[in-house]
């Protein structure tokens, strides 16, 4: 499995991934997730209801691709959330993606802590 670290500078994500093993080309993700939301169902099977969603993703991008002769990756990124999203709420999740197989050899999590939309708050 690979090492994944991540840590919050600001506005700035610092990721570290080390002892990737051996590979044909991968790709690094980055979610963001959300916990804690909610949907009141107005139609359907589910009328009336109240239904509660845990980690959805609000923003999912490729970061970066890795070629099959590195086993290692550092990068930085900047983090920003939308106005109408819930911080305390958020999570990143960092996850390397083998492209031939799909196969996840590593991931790791941290909260959000970064203005939203590029702004202090």
């Amino acid at each position: 499995m690979a090492k994944v670290e991540l840590s919050i500078d600001g506005a700035k994500l610092n990721i570290s991934i080390s002892e990737i093993p051996r590979h044909s080309g991968s790709t690094v993700y980055m979610a963001l997730a959300e916990d804690n939301l909610s949907s009141d169902i107005e139609k359907g099977e589910n009328a009336g209801r109240n239904l509660s969603h845990v980690s959805v993703v609000r923003q999912l991008r490729g970061i970066s691709r890795i070629e099959s002769a590195r086993s290692n990756y550092t990068g930085i990124i900047n983090l920003a959330a939308e106005p109408d999203w819930n911080t305390d709420n958020l999570k990143v999740i960092v996850f390397l993606q083998e492209n031939s197989t799909r196969v996840i050899p590593g991931v790791s999590r941290t909260s959000f802590d970064a203005p939203t939309n590029g702004k202090p708050g």
